[in-house]
């Protein structure tokens, strides 16, 4: 509810070139294309198997619509491992079949009966890493329902993860709208809207209109309690603390302000399984204060907090609490003056994240790993972490500033000039 599941986390992207098929043509153009009349393929293997009569447009070549059909129809029949074949033998004979790569993900979340584990995660995260290629679905996808203020949003997750700040702004001040009108109209989906601002509080940021960012923060708790306020049921009105909590920590983070981190605490009311990223930040803060009596308050705190998650409905919602968790015993051994213990803790944070993949809204721990050697004026380790963290997560804003400082101060000029050059085009005309 607040967030997606773990693999559909990593593979949000991938989703969205999937079903980049209904971004590219409208139902009624596509039910003229090869393979794409809406029948229910009486006589497709599913059929045979007795799997029952499975309709599944999709844009992939006519030789391939039998097994696509297959595959789905096992999907959703439980029958997970001959799914995973048959999607793979799809994918093999037609690489070009969006689909059958989504399908083989797909296949390893068994929503009844586990979470996907590291290996899963891993298959899921490589069969459909397919950022780029889904742009261009990206780009069209929301047209089909812009009614819908979730539609108008998801092809953010597109933009944010290759960093196109632009679009991603456009996208999201259109689902607000749209989340609006649904509350003006009494209609389910304005809780949405807490979703979208989160994005574009951080696309904000990573454009330096750092003005319109706080303003907007400074929002969200009133927001969340006018989205809870709200009669009937909406699929994200109880999500208003958790976005408040996440938001105030992010912004002080970005923008390094470390004091007001130090001192952010939960509002009151809010359940502790929603307030665990005010701890992540002041424990952030601890380190970059120097503070070790506040790093271990913040560590015990944000323990406390995901036992509280554990034991929530939310607990499959946020799945890599560890990550989070490696990174504040990084800022403690920091604090501690145990520089050597900091960047191991680190890097254990930015190599599980490397594997189980960064939300779009987060502080790459890789780029952690950097700041942390820079202020260790370890430059040159610094530049090669900023440099894998930049092609993991794209044209972030301290990001590049970072890797400029950590380029200039290893001697190499022209990459630091580089750096510098592009956040300067990503702020150019901005208001901060």
């Amino acid at each position: 509810m607040l967030r997606t599941a773990a693999l559909f986390g990593t593979a949000c992207a991938a989703t969205l070139a999937a079903v980049g098929l209904l971004a590219s043509a409208s139902a009624h153009d596509m039910a003229g294309m090869p393979g794409m009349e809406p029948h229910h393929h009486h006589d497709s293997p599913a059929t045979a198997e007795k799997l029952g009569a499975v309709a599944f447009p999709n844009a992939c070549a006519a030789r391939s619509q039998a097994g696509v059909v297959r595959g789905v129809a096992l999907l959703h029949s439980f029958g997970y491992a001959k799914a995973e074949q048959q999607f793979e033998a799809v994918a093999k004979a037609d690489p070009d079949c969006a689909i059958a790569h989504w399908g083989v993900a797909m296949s390893r979340y068994h929503s009844l009966w586990d979470q996907p584990d590291a290996a899963d995660l891993t298959l899921g995260r490589e069969a459909p890493a397919l950022a780029q290629d889904g742009l261009s679905a990206a780009r069209r996808y929301a047209r089909i329902a812009p009614a819908s203020p979730h539609a108008l949003h998801m092809p953010a997750h597109i933009f944010a993860r290759l960093g196109l700040w632009d679009d991603d702004i456009a996208s999201n001040l259109a689902s607000v709208a749209a989340s609006r009108a649904a509350m003006a109209a009494g209609q389910p989906g304005g809780a949405h809207q807490m979703h979208a601002d989160e994005f574009l509080i951080y696309a904000y940021l990573q454009t330096g209109q750092v003005a319109k960012a706080e303003a907007l923060t400074a929002k969200i708790g009133a927001i969340g309690e006018r989205m809870a306020a709200m009669p009937g049921m909406d699929d994200m009105k109880d999500g208003g603390p958790f976005f408040d909590s996440e938001l105030r920590a992010i912004f002080a983070m970005e923008t390094h302000r470390w004091t007001r981190l130090a001192a952010l605490r939960p509002e009151p009311g809010a359940g502790p399984e929603f307030v665990f990223n005010i701890y992540w930040g002041r424990g952030v803060a601890a380190g970059r204060l120097h503070d070790p009596k506040l790093a271990a308050a913040a560590l015990a705190d944000y323990d406390r907090s995901m036992e509280a998650v554990k034991a929530s409905p939310y607990a499959g919602l946020f799945p890599s609490p560890e990550i989070k968790r490696n990174e504040m015993l990084g800022w403690k051994a920091l604090a501690e003056d145990r520089p050597d213990d900091a960047v191991a803790a680190m890097r254990r944070a930015a190599d599980q994240q490397d594997k189980l993949g960064q939300g779009e809204v987060d502080i790459p721990a890789r780029e952690m790993l950097g700041d942390l050697l820079l202020l260790e004026r370890r430059p040159g380790e610094a530049l090669t972490e900023y440099r894998t963290a930049l092609k993991l997560s794209p044209n972030r804003l301290n990001g590049l500033r970072n890797a400029a400082r950590a380029a200039r101060d290893a001697g190499l000029a022209a990459e630091a000039r580089r750096y510098k050059s592009a956040a300067a085009r990503q702020t150019r005309r901005r208001t901060t």
